[in-house]
């Protein structure tokens, strides 16, 4: 099970660069495209359906990322007030939504990637971008979230199943106090 966690949060890792990568390249456009519009008076036509796609791939690519670094959005006004075990009684609950998620966005994705390549689908721009992928883009960042969340299940389970939920640390520090 650790190598599993090894290569998942590896992979989590490479995702989380390929957004660095997004992120980098639609700063670039972005600023091509400002030095184009107002020093030569002639903007990009292309550079804001590009970044658009590209935002897809920052934010999609940096879930599998968040997950593993336990940076996704929850409800922390009510959360913070629980004990720890019900605590780890929802993470438990939440993530195997966020497994379905991640598993409707890898199918709908690659659904949407496979009929929008075989149709030759294109954006409506004057350019007329291949939509493939962008779908592609949906999907593969599904792929990451699932295996990433397939990880947090099992570690909510077993954080969970133990003692309180700490993992074992107040079974330790409940013997070193009996001792």
């Amino acid at each position: 099970m650790q190598k599993f966690n090894y290569i998942v949060n590896r992979i989590s890792l490479w995702f989380a660069r390929l957004s660095v990568g997004c992120l980098l390249t639609m700063t670039l456009l972005v600023s091509i495209n400002v030095i184009a519009r107002y020093i030569f008076k002639n903007p990009i036509s292309w550079a804001m359906e590009i970044n658009q796609y590209l935002f897809c791939g920052v934010t999609l690519f940096a879930t599998a990322y968040s997950i593993k670094k336990d940076a996704h959005v929850r409800v922390d006004i009510i959360r913070v007030r629980l004990s720890k075990r019900l605590q780890n009684l929802l993470d438990f609950l939440a993530a195997p939504i966020i497994l379905v998620v991640s598993g409707l966005l890898i199918w709908y994705g690659f659904s949407e990637a496979h009929l929008a390549y075989i149709y030759n689908k294109r954006s409506s721009s004057e350019v007329g971008t291949p939509l493939w992928p962008v779908w592609s883009i949906i999907a593969i960042g599904g792929v990451g979230s699932f295996l990433q969340s397939i990880v947090l299940c099992l570690e909510n389970l077993q954080n969970f199943l133990t003692k309180n939920g700490n993992k074992g640390e107040e079974i330790n520090s409940h013997k070193q106090e009996v001792s």
